[in-house]
């Protein structure tokens, strides 16, 4: 399902919108708990986007991580703008993750 009324905060499971020329997929986690785990996770093209929860609640990614942001939507579309033609590296897993 896709939220179209309110494109910068996705309240539905799954949240798909294509900017700049790229698919963003949002999915929740309506299990985690937004205290000490990201609730969400976010691919680009298909793959998936490494973030990083920070103690104040926002996050930040491996591609774009001088910025938080709280906003899952905001999160992905700043790392679209970092990455510019490129793409993201496969994902490993990290002791963080």
């Amino acid at each position: 399902m896709t939220d179209t009324t309110h494109p910068d905060h996705p309240h539905d499971e799954v949240y798909e919108e294509v900017y700049r020329g790229r698919r963003i997929r949002i999915e929740t986690d309506p299990d985690a708990d937004p205290a000490t785990e990201t609730a969400f996770t976010v691919h680009i093209d298909g793959r998936p986007l490494h973030l990083m929860r920070m103690a104040s609640g926002a996050h930040i990614s491996s591609v774009c991580h001088y910025i938080p942001h709280r906003d899952p939507i905001r999160v992905a579309r700043a790392a679209v703008d970092e990455m510019k033609v490129g793409g993201l590296a496969p994902h490993h897993s990290h002791p963080h993750a």
